[in-house]
Parts: C-alpha cells; structure tokens; sequence
C-alpha cells in the first residue's frame, strides 16, 4: 500500500473466510490427534470451570479414545460429553468409593486400557479425589498423563492482583467456627498468598473469621469465575464480610489473602502505638496490646518507650503541666487538658490501625466550611474519610454515632473532593474507628453511611 493511502479500517469481507479457515485448522488438529492411538496409563484431564469454551482439543480427543472416564458425577460430567460429542463410557469416581474403584482402576490400566479422570470441574486431584490413584499408578509403573487446562485456583490467582511469585493453595476451610479458626492461625505466617474455595453459605462467616485472623491484610474474593456473572471484589476481610453478610451470594468462590509482609506494619507504626498505648496503661499492657495487634515480637518492643520516652516525657510536662494549687480554675483546665489528650490519643490509635491495614494518610483534623474530618486516608482507589469515636467501650462508642455526623462528614468529603480533582474517581467511604480503652480500635466501613 502506497505511504498516502489510508487504511481501510471497515469490517474485513474476510472474517467469514478467516472463520473457516480456523475452523478447518481446528477440524485438522482434532482428525491428526485422533489418529494417533491413545496408550495404556492414567490420563488426568483438566475440565472447563464453567465455560465450556476453555476446554483443550487434547482433552476432546483424549477423552473421545479413553476406554473409560472416571468422574465426581456422572450426571454433571454428561453435560460436557453430550455437549462435545464424546461417547465414552462414565462411571463414577468419589471418595466414597475410591477404595473400592481404585483397584479396579489399575487392574484396567495393566490390561492396557487408557482411563481417564476428571472431577466436575478444572484440574483433577486439586481439592478432589484421585492423588492415591495417580500415585498407586505410578508406583505400579503405569504411565501418568497430566493434560493441563483450566483452573479456579490459578484463575483467581491470576486476576487477584495479589503477589504470585509463591502462594499456598489450603483448599476448603473447616465447617465449624473453632476449628476454621485454629485452621487460619496455622496459615497466617505462611510467606505466600494464600488460596482458598468456600461455599456460599459460609463464605460471610469465614471472611469474618479471616477479619480475626489476618486483620487489613489485602482479601480478594472470586465468585463465578469464567461463567457469566463473575464477580471480583477487593478489600480487607471485614469489608468483604460485611459485603457477603449483606447481599444474596450464590456461586462457587475462591478467596486469596495476601502474604502477611503485605500490610505488616512498620517499626515507625509500632513505637506510634506503643506511645499511645502508654498514655492509658502499664509498659506490660502496652506491650501486649501492641503485640497482639501487629504482630510484633516482644522481643525489642519494651527497650522503644525508652528511646522514645524522654521525649514523651518532657513533651508531656511542657504541655500537660498544671498548678492546680495555685489556679482557681486548675481543676477545670486539667479536665480539659485530659480530655483533649485523649481526643490526639484515639486519632493517633486510630491512624496507625489504618495504616497496618495499608491506608496512607492524607490529613488529620481537616476543617472544611462544613465541619472537621477527623482523618483522611486512601488505599488503592479507596478514599476514606473517618469519624473517630472514642468513648468506655467500642459498643458505647457506636452508639455515639449520629445522623447528623454523617451529613456532616458527607457534604465536608464532597467539598475536600471538589477541590481535588484527581480523587474525583475514587470510591469514597464514609467511615468510623471506634476507640476504648484497654481494647484495640475497630475500623467499620462505611457505616456513617447507613446512621
């Protein structure tokens, strides 16, 4: 084409020509496979999680020569043979029955028959039976054939965003609330993305023992992969908990957790607790706070309030420092100085909490013509504006919520967003942390939006 001709970027007459084309070099890779005789061995075949459109032409063709297709459900895996054309004979393949089928199995394979097996859905022996069978094959000398293909586990790995380089799969979580959790304590320290399947009559109750568990670390959950209504959601577990809790949720789910140096909290964080936790309490309750919210070794955390403390300590004369014998009003301007330091003291507890759970926080105390935001954070395209609460107990704290605050909240977020045009796109919640003494702060979602 000459250099000052310009292209023709119309629909190509060619499509239907370039179809067939396709279509007949599909058409010529099936007839070459399924002239090639299928030896004797174990063939596991990895089958479509819910679009019939990823599966492999190895896969029709090995399940079309398989003397027989071990499946979960005869019924569910008809479907896909019906679908395809495949006439092969199915017969059931669980773990209800595997003791007894598997040397039935291997006595096929060493008269020289190809058996294949498949579960109702993507890679066999990945959270489904069949490990024994594959390895009593091999042990006998049988060859074992992985046909690759379609997967829940890396599908939703691939999507997650979260880090990829190592991850665990753990497969199902236990049914029964202690032993899940003992379960997601065992799992927390793993140094790799954590994968995981739950059904959708646990999915909220798991994801808020998760919230327990694994505190602001990064949660994705994947519902429906591939199928038409496929959903991605992204947060921590406490907001995704709230989410399943609060919508009708149906589908298959894969949940991923992030690896724990994700949202681990740095050493700058922990002395910032510490210090506040020292205001209200003992050294001893202070490191067992702090401990237990980040995570942190005590080993180092009771020699930081000492490089810290001199500091604090002058800070705290220079301005907490009262005469009450000599002011008349003393009494008055201690409560009041109290009262403010503990006002710093929840923001500040608040801050670092939202910083272990990855915000990065943009301001505290922003006055705006309609009222003070008490902290502004964002993580990822989240932009939060935060109430921070403080009162004897978190359930007091809650009750101090009001429906004036949240419009007050609401019109001053709009007007701190006007003026930044590029957090226009952000999602914006209107949040809360509730403080209380002796207890660590609770963050909740978007809950001024609902008072």
């Amino acid at each position: 084409m000459p250099p000052d001709v310009e292209p023709d970027l119309t629909v190509s007459t060619a499509a239907p020509t370039d179809a067939r084309r396709l279509a007949a070099r599909i058409t010529a890779e099936v007839e070459r496979q399924l002239a090639a005789p299928l030896s004797a061995g174990l063939y596991l075949v990895a089958t479509p999680i819910g679009n019939l459109g990823d599966i492999t032409l190895r896969a029709l063709t090995t399940l079309q020569q398989a003397d027989l297709i071990l499946c979960e459900d005869t019924r569910h895996s008809r479907t896909l043979t019906a679908h395809f054309g495949i006439g092969g004979p199915l017969k059931p393949y669980h773990e209800h029955n595997e003791d007894v089928e598997r040397p039935r199995v291997l006595g096929l394979i060493g008269e020289g028959r190809a058996v294949a097996l498949i579960s109702d859905a993507g890679t066999p022996l990945v959270s489904d039976p069949g490990f024994k069978l594959a390895r009593e094959a091999a042990e006998q000398g049988f060859k074992v054939t992985a046909l690759p293909g379609a997967s829940a586990v890396l599908a939703g790995l691939s999507v997650s965003g979260l880090p990829s380089d190592a991850f665990m799969f753990a497969g199902f979580l236990p049914p029964k609330e202690g032993a899940r959790k003992q379960r997601l304590m065992d799992l927390a320290n793993v140094p790799a993305t954590l994968v995981l399947f739950e059904a959708p009559s646990r999915i909220a109750r798991s994801l808020a023992t998760m919230a327990e568990v694994f505190g602001g670390r990064e949660v994705v959950v994947a519902r429906e992969l591939t199928k038409r209504f496929e959903e991605i959601k992204r947060g921590t577990a406490a907001e995704l908990a709230a989410w399943a809790d609060g919508a009708e949720v149906k589908g298959e789910f894969v949940v991923l957790v992030g690896p724990p140096g994700a949202a681990t909290a740095t050493d700058a964080m922990i002395e910032q607790a510490l210090i506040v936790a020292l205001a209200t309490g003992s050294l001893r309750d202070a490191v067992r706070e702090v401990t237990e919210a980040f995570g942190a070794q005590k080993s180092g955390l009771r020699d930081r309030p000492a490089r810290q403390g001199a500091v604090g300590r002058q800070g705290g004369r220079e301005r907490g420092h009262v005469s009450r014998g000599r002011d008349s009003d003393g009494a008055g301007k201690l409560e009041r100085l109290q009262r403010l330091r503990r006002g710093f003291a929840a923001e500040a507890m608040a801050a670092v909490l939202l910083m272990a759970k990855g915000y990065r926080i943009l301001a505290r105390r922003h006055r705006t013509p309609y009222g003070e935001i008490d902290i502004i954070a964002v993580r990822g395209k989240r932009l939060a504006f935060v109430e921070v609460k403080r009162r004897g107990s978190i359930a007091e704290a809650e009750a101090a919520l009001t429906g004036g605050q949240a419009r007050r909240i609401g019109e001053a977020a709009e007007h701190w967003v006007a003026k930044r045009p590029r957090y226009r796109e952000h999602e914006m919640g209107l949040d809360a942390v509730l403080v209380a003494p002796r207890t660590w702060p609770r963050h909740m979602p978007n809950v001024m939006a609902g008072v």
